[in-house]
C-alpha cells in the first residue's frame, strides 16, 4: 500500500466517523458474531480510539 492510499483511507474513515459519530453496518450472515461487519466495527473502533498509525 502506498502513502496516498493510506491518506485516502484515513480521510474516508475520519469523514465516516464525523458524520454523526455513529455508523450503521449492515450484514447478511447466519452467524451473528463472526462476519465481516464485526471485523469492520472493531477496526473502526480502534481507529477512533487510537487513530491511524
Amino acid at each position: 500500500m502506498n502513502r496516498r492510499t493510506d491518506t485516502t483511507k484515513q480521510v474516508l474513515v475520519t469523514e465516516l466517523l464525523s458524520l454523526s459519530g455513529t455508523a450503521m453496518l449492515l450484514y447478511a450472515a447466519k452467524d451473528e458474531q463472526h462476519h465481516h461487519a464485526v471485523v469492520l466495527r472493531e477496526f473502526l473502533r480502534n481507529i477512533a480510539k487510537e487513530g491511524f498509525g
